[in-house]
């Protein structure tokens, strides 16, 4: 009940980019991405408009004004920077029509420049998926722009028949996608759900072929990355600044156990804990990005999710 309150609670329990999600700037609507945007990727102001947002708890719908940004080298038409307490949000065109060439995404949203092909996996018929990740991607990007005049090719159906391909992850927080994907095909094609859709183009089996080719041999082996990093354990101190999660309860000898320092600057961690929904003694997982900084006891920056869970057969999981 205190968890669904918290969720629903509109004015003091929710960042402003999850009260604030939808914006009409000249009579196109945008949708909130959720990620914020460097100021260094801010461009020219395109004026001040008007937000909207949907309070659940008493079925209203609440308007506020912000201001309206460009995003360097990014096609307005296509995605921009809301301003909101001082911090910048990508939002997104909710009208989808993928660019009619592969050029078209590339000099658009400047693919090239805000994606960093490294991660990706290797998808063959009758093997198991691997994990690979490339050091340098330009070789990649100068076989797409030679493919640039490539035509948008019907999606409907296709997965179906796509055959071997390699899929790199796509992040970008400048263009609000997190973990979505850029299939390579052994058939010709490019294929990639990083918009508000999915975008599809006929390189040629040639082109295709070399990015593949050189992918896998100038790439490491990794290990499966998760969606989201975890850590799980139980509360054992709560501060106005952190929490300290122990997760020796998880392991055969709770003497291996460590313990997580979890900083509470994300105001969906946090008001989990103020309203003790989570509290000292609650078996907790928290989701988290970026790295752990082991050389500072083991302190989480980023965290941007926590539930609470229940052990069983000495994992931790979370109740639907």
């Amino acid at each position: 009940e205190i968890a669904d309150r918290l969720f629903n609670a509109f004015k003091e329990y929710k960042t402003i980019y999850e009260k604030f999600n939808s914006i009409n700037v000249d009579g196109a609507e945008f949708s909130g991405r959720n990620r914020e945007v460097c100021a260094s990727f801010i461009g020219e102001k395109i004026g001040n408009y008007q937000a909207t947002g949907y309070d659940g708890t008493t079925d209203e719908i609440h308007y506020e004004n912000f201001d309206v940004y460009e995003i360097k080298d990014v096609e307005s038409s296509r995605l921009i920077a809301v301003k909101m307490e001082g911090k910048y949000y990508s939002f997104i065109s909710e009208k989808y029509n993928p660019p009619t060439t592969l050029g078209g995404v590339l000099e658009e949203y400047s693919f090239h420049k805000y994606v960093e092909l490294s991660r990706f996996t290797i998808v063959e018929k009758g093997k198991d998926k691997s994990y690979h990740m490339l050091s340098d991607d330009g070789y990649i990007w100068s076989i797409l722009n030679d493919a640039k005049n490539a035509e948008a090719a019907n999606p409907v159906g296709w997965h179906e028949n796509r055959g071997s391909y390699i899929s790199f992850t796509v992040t970008s927080d400048v263009l609000g996608v997190y973990k979505n994907v850029m299939y390579v095909t052994e058939g010709g094609y490019i294929w990639t759900n990083a918009f508000n859709g999915e975008s599809l183009y006929f390189i040629g089996e040639d082109a295709a072929g070399r990015i593949i080719k050189y992918a896998k041999e100038n790439s490491t082996v990794e290990k499966s990355e998760p969606y989201n990093n975890t850590i799980a354990g139980k509360i054992v101190e709560i501060t106005d600044e952190y929490i300290l999660v122990d997760d020796s309860i998880l392991c055969k000898d709770t003497a291996d156990g460590l313990t997580y320092k979890v900083i509470l600057n994300d105001i969906k961690v946090s008001r989990y804990v103020e309203n003790d929904v989570v509290r000292v003694g609650s078996t907790v997982v928290v989701a988290y990005e970026g790295n752990i900084d082991v050389n500072n006891e083991n302190t989480i920056n980023k965290a941007i999710d926590i539930s609470k869970g229940i052990i069983s057969e000495g994992d931790v999981l979370i109740p639907e």
